[in-house]
């Protein structure tokens, strides 16, 4: 029997289950659309909401803490990197797990009205090879596959598949900065290990295999970001790339998948307002030569998306794909955010940083950057129902720590983090395959990461653009 077959019986008998049980109507049962975002209501996670209620209560100015209590409602997505973490509790810094936060969402879910849930799963084994901060705590040499195979993703699918769960549209982002390491970063030691065993591409085949069995989950692939993979020939490497890996399950995977995720935990604007042409001459050359683009025509994340979708629709990927963004820290406001397209200059490098939104010293830059701030607010179709992008939607929940500052912690904690140098203010940026001899421009006083970062989501929240209102 074909696995399209075996996926039908399977939300057949999802359906019945839940009929049987009484504890959905028919008029409940999911229908599997192509914008799950659409006509949906979205989850406030509500370990979130709490953080954000003690950087209230910690706030300096009553204006600040106003401005926080106006975003305390938003929804954010809820990240299951651990084990650990889908039973959530004292092993997981007392977070809710995964059951409970279903559960809280039936609680949240107006009748009538479809409630979006937002998973990332950020789990396999050696993940983020190019980078420290968080290797996670699976080791493949030790066995890490068969464990991220059967004791995350098999419990994460059998919760989901819950007959009382079926009402709910849990859209999940699946495994960030995985496949775009192997598109690019094969110079790094561990990902070359990765690659040899093909690590990333057995874990998340598994993923969709026993995740695309379910009618109400919606699977979108992380496909980086416009700084990473926006040159022309690392777009069509990475359409080849993501293709075969899903061809890798069956013929029917490529048409099973609802899109990809962008910018996770990322920082590139959604739109770079006064960079509007990247061969626009300044000084004789194209503003793309600038040395922060580095020749890379897609400056923001619009431009990247409209020129991807077309490459991966030619590589067999079904037209009806869909793009989310993460806009919860690409929004660049406050006293640095240039205001007009500044005047032209003979130097290309410094027509661009002055009219740039993204303030960063350097675009490889990626961790708790100063400046930063809240992006757009998640929204569904933002560019309108026939444009690529399905949402913006804040899946890096902001005020989250991207990784420790502290030089001192160099083995990985229970959670499998620890100091990468690309997170220490003081570090000049001097080894790697390009390296920019700038400096990372990262926050001091930061946590490890995925924990609550205090100062930064002050920050955050002061640099937003549009501008966080004390009523919102």
């Amino acid at each position: 029997m074909s696995s399209v077959s075996l996926t039908g019986i399977s939300m057949a008998l999802l359906g019945l289950l839940a009929l049987f049980a009484g504890e959905v109507t028919a008029a409940d049962l999911p229908e599997h659309v192509n914008n799950p975002f659409a006509g949906a209501d979205m989850y406030v996670n509500p370990d979130y909401a709490r953080e954000v209620s003690l950087s209230i209560r910690d706030a300096g100015s009553k204006a600040l803490a106003e401005k926080m209590r106006s975003i305390q409602g938003l929804p954010t997505a809820i990240w299951l990197d651990r084990i650990e973490s889908i039973a959530g509790g004292p092993k997981n810094n007392n977070l809710l797990g995964l059951r409970e936060h279903l559960l809280a969402a039936l609680e949240q879910r107006r009748e009538g009205v479809p409630l979006v849930v937002v998973l990332v799963l950020y789990n396999l084994p050696n993940r983020d090879c190019a980078a420290l901060s968080s290797h996670g705590t699976l080791d493949y040499r030790a066995g890490g596959l068969d464990r991220y195979k059967h004791e995350f993703i098999d419990v994460i699918a059998g919760i989901l598949g819950d007959p009382r769960f079926a009402s709910l549209r849990v859209v999940i982002v699946l495994e960030p900065d995985s496949l775009p390491n192997m598109v690019t970063n094969l110079w790094h030691p561990v990902c070359r290990m990765v690659n040899r065993h093909r690590v990333y591409e057995q874990g998340i085949r598994y993923a969709i295999e026993r995740l695309a069995e379910l009618a109400n989950v919606y699977l979108y692939l992380d496909i980086a970001h416009a700084g990473w993979l926006g040159w022309d020939e690392s777009m069509r490497k990475a359409a080849r790339y993501y293709a075969q890996v899903l061809r890798g399950i069956g013929p029917w995977a490529i048409n099973r998948i609802d899109g990809f995720a962008t910018n996770v935990a990322g920082f590139v604007p959604v739109e770079e307002v006064w960079l509007p042409d990247p061969d626009m001459q300044v000084g004789g050359k194209p503003v793309r030569a600038a040395g922060f683009y580095a020749w890379n025509p897609r400056f923001d994340e619009r431009d990247y998306i409209e020129s991807l979708y077309p490459v991966l629709v030619s590589a067999g990927f079904p037209s009806s794909i869909r793009f989310i963004v993460d806009s919860s820290r690409n929004g660049w406001g406050g006293p640095e955010r240039p205001s007009a397209a500044p005047r032209k200059t003979l130097d290309v490098d410094a027509y661009v940083d002055r009219a740039r939104l993204d303030r960063r010293f350097h675009r490889g830059n990626w961790c708790n950057p100063t400046g930063a701030g809240l992006g757009p607010r998640p929204r569904t179709e933002p560019f309108g129902p026939g444009h690529p992008i399905a949402a913006f939607f804040w899946i890096k929940p902001p005020g989250e720590s991207d990784g420790t500052s502290d030089a001192r912690q160099t083995q990985p904690d229970a959670e499998g983090k620890r100091y990468d140098p690309m997170c220490d203010p003081a570090y000049i940026v001097r080894h790697g395959p390009h390296p920019s001899l700038k400096p990372t421009g990262a926050m001091a006083n930061a946590p490890a990461a995925g924990h609550w970062f205090r100062e930064q989501f002050e920050m955050l929240v002061e640099h937003a653009y549009p501008p966080v209102r004390r009523s919102q």
